[in-house]
């Protein structure tokens, strides 16, 4: 079972062997009872550091903070000592119970046959989610950098990733992204994040290397 750390390794704070459950708690799940699969390896997170400790950045921090108060905007910045080891993937397995409780095709896409390592922008994708089931939308960024906030002070900064136009919502993390060659279907990433303007992908290939695994 492919999903994100975050999804099935708890940001890093799961250990191998923790048990998965579906539904998932905040669906209703309870333990033992909806007990699903183990936790089978993940790839770490590597976070940002606190906050820095340096006064000119701190100084840049507050005054654009100040600016963005006084013209109404609810942005703000942000000052953080990003980590010297960048992150390509948040991706982790799981080992089913019973495999026999496990169907490999996809709700409205069908069984992926592949990968497509190499998307290009404008190409068209879809993906199949908990929250917000089938949704379209094209690849707009190749080879991006982000920020991704994790809640209780953990963000880390990933890069080289895919960005489409806005296709999830929280809780549909782990999907996997999909694209049609020949009316077949190809992943091409892994949904880890997002917005209400982006949506943002692992790319499939870096997923696949680092949990060795093959589609």
């Amino acid at each position: 079972i492919l999903s994100n750390n975050h999804v099935l390794a708890n940001s890093n704070d799961a250990q191998i062997g923790d048990m998965i459950l579906q539904p998932g708690s905040a669906d209703g799940g309870t333990y033992p009872a909806d007990m699903f699969a183990a936790l089978y390896d993940f790839v770490p997170i590597n976070f940002n550091q606190d906050a820095p400790t340096c006064s000119i950045t701190k100084s840049i921090a507050k005054l654009g903070n100040a600016a963005a108060r006084a013209i109404g905007s609810a942005h703000r910045l942000d000052a953080f000592q990003v980590s010297t080891m960048p992150n390509y993937v948040d991706a982790a397995l799981a080992c089913p119970l019973d495999p026999q409780d496990l169907d490999d095709e996809i709700i409205g896409v069908g069984k992926v046959i592949g990968m497509m390592v190499n998307p290009k922008l404008g190409e068209k994708v879809c993906k199949s989610g908990r929250t917000t089931g089938y949704t379209n939308g094209e690849i707009t960024l190749l080879d991006l950098t982000v920020s991704v906030n994790y809640g209780g002070g953990k963000v880390a900064t990933f890069m080289d990733q895919i960005g489409t136009t806005n296709m999830s919502a929280p809780g549909d993390s782990g999907s996997l992204g999909v694209m049609f060659i020949d009316q077949a279907p190809y992943a091409f990433g892994l949904l880890f994040a997002g917005s209400d303007k982006i949506t943002i992908y692992n790319p499939i290939k870096a997923v696949a290397d680092a949990l060795n695994i093959t589609f």
